[in-house]
């Protein structure tokens, strides 16, 4: 029985990916918002569900990925993207210099250069002197992942900001990084744009940053590809490509992991043992944990008992913009406090943006809200397309990015963090747009009266 719902689940992930090849179809493109979707949940139900074929799964939960990936793709079925996209290649070429722009690259420096500072001063609010991170490495940063367990991270301006401004400098390095030609100067502006998030990695044990890095400036390529209408818009090859970079990445990953508590360890063959479960479970726990919670959702029998709620309507989905309309609601620093331990694998308690939609509205409204939140992304990507300089639809790309690739931890919506970069991610671009403009129309004017002088 238990290869059967293997199979079946397989079957259902595997029909994500047909959905995506058919939005490919239609779409005469892999780029839109709803094939990247559709891509991403293919690979993260499929591949997880190959590496851990010793775990349970309930194969109704990946059926009902299926389905969310398909409300999120109805808005783009029915779409005339072919003519979008031709549109698109008209004003490709009146489009160059306009994402990386001076003001782009002010705004990458600086983010930089303050992200950098603030990281660290914040460690100095925190009671961790840089002299400790030196030459006690792996304490201090044990020091600090204990502290945000705890709930004892003391909030400062400088934690805050410093994340605001590594977002930024990612978002736009990225861009930066997808303009440059192969050489030096594009390997410079990626050890810049990653350096915020290596530094939060290293000294305060936490990955989420860095990966979520990755997933941005792959999307600020998107993005890039996209309105200056380099085919293909998802270069897979360009992709395979840069896994050269994996080599200097992975050992950063190691030392994360290190950093919480195995640094301590005596014994190799256990920190080998530690090191492969955080991997997997990190990797490939989440389709576990969301089906073994659908499960018991539905009323099945789980692997694990978990707190019943009502419908939250919304709370779990973007727990920020509810904390700011003045909700006393709370929840643990991990927003779940229920752990799943399988097999040899560290405990986990990522369940996918998908158990907060279903918290919030069950399972009819979740579809609903997906179909809603595709329909946002997809018209954003339609309107990037017709507009010569976009910018509102611009940042609400890299606010898709985000969700996607948090979506299989949980909702990119339930920070601050992430509508606040979004909105000064649009002034930014709607400034740089009135700078081109102005310096356009300057150079007209110039140029005008040059003729008139010369006649």
């Amino acid at each position: 029985m238990d290869v059967l719902e293997r199979i079946l689940a397989l079957l259902f992930s595997g029909g994500i990916l047909g959905l995506a090849l058919l939005l490919r179809r239609l779409s005469g493109t892999w780029a839109t918002p709803a094939g990247l979707f559709c891509g991403f949940w293919f690979l993260f139900s499929f591949i997880p569900l190959l590496a851990l074929y010793f775990v349970p799964v309930n194969p109704l939960a990946v059926g009902y990925i299926l389905l969310a990936c398909l409300a999120f793709s109805l808005p783009a079925i029915g779409v005339d993207w072919r003519t979008a996209l031709r549109r698109n290649a008209e004003l490709a070429p009146q489009r160059a210099g306009y994402l990386d722009s001076p003001l782009i690259r002010k705004i990458f420096i600086a983010s930089f250069v303050i992200s950098t500072l603030f990281i660290l001063l914040d460690l100095l609010v925190q009671g961790i002197s840089l002299e400790e991170m030196v030459f006690n490495f792996f304490e201090s940063s044990n020091t600090y992942l204990e502290k945000r367990y705890d709930g004892d991270i003391e909030v400062n301006p400088f934690g805050q900001w410093g994340l605001i401004a590594a977002y930024l400098c990612i978002g736009f390095g990225g861009l930066l990084h997808a303009a440059h030609r192969p050489g030096c100067g594009r390997l410079l502006v990626l050890l810049l744009t990653m350096t915020p998030a290596v530094l939060v990695m290293l000294v305060q044990s936490a990955k989420g940053l860095f990966f979520l890095a990755i997933a941005i400036i792959l999307g600020a390529h998107w993005v890039h590809r996209v309105l200056r209408d380099q085919r293909p818009h998802i270069d897979f090859s360009a992709l395979l490509g840069q896994s050269k970079y994996l080599a200097l990445a992975a050992p950063l990953i190691l030392v994360s992991f290190l950093t919480r508590g195995l640094y301590a360890i005596d014994d190799n063959d256990l920190i080998v043992q530690r090191l492969q479960a955080y991997l997997a479970s990190y990797a490939f726990l989440h389709i576990y944990t969301f089906s073994d919670w659908f499960t018991f959702s539905i009323g099945l029998k789980s692997l694990q008992a978990y707190t019943p709620e009502p419908l939250s309507f919304g709370y779990y989905t973007s727990i920020a913009l509810f904390k700011l309309l003045g909700s006393a609601k709370e929840v643990p620093a991990g927003v779940y406090d229920e752990y799943l331990a399988v097999a040899n694998l560290s405990p986990g308690n990522i369940y996918t943006v998908f158990r907060g939609l279903l918290t919030d509205f069950g399972i009819v409204g979740s579809l609903v809200v997906m179909y809603g939140i595709g329909a946002i992304c997809n018209a954003a990507f339609r309107r990037a397309l017709l507009t010569l300089h976009p910018t509102v639809s611009v940042a609400l790309l890299f606010l898709f990015i985000q969700f996607l690739y948090t979506s299989y931890i949980i909702s990119a919506l339930i920070w601050n963090t992430t509508y606040l970069v979004t909105v000064l991610t649009a002034a930014i671009l709607i400034l740089n747009r009135y700078q081109l403009h102005a310096s356009t129309a300057f150079r007209s004017t110039l140029a005008h009266d040059k003729q008139l002088s010369s006649r």
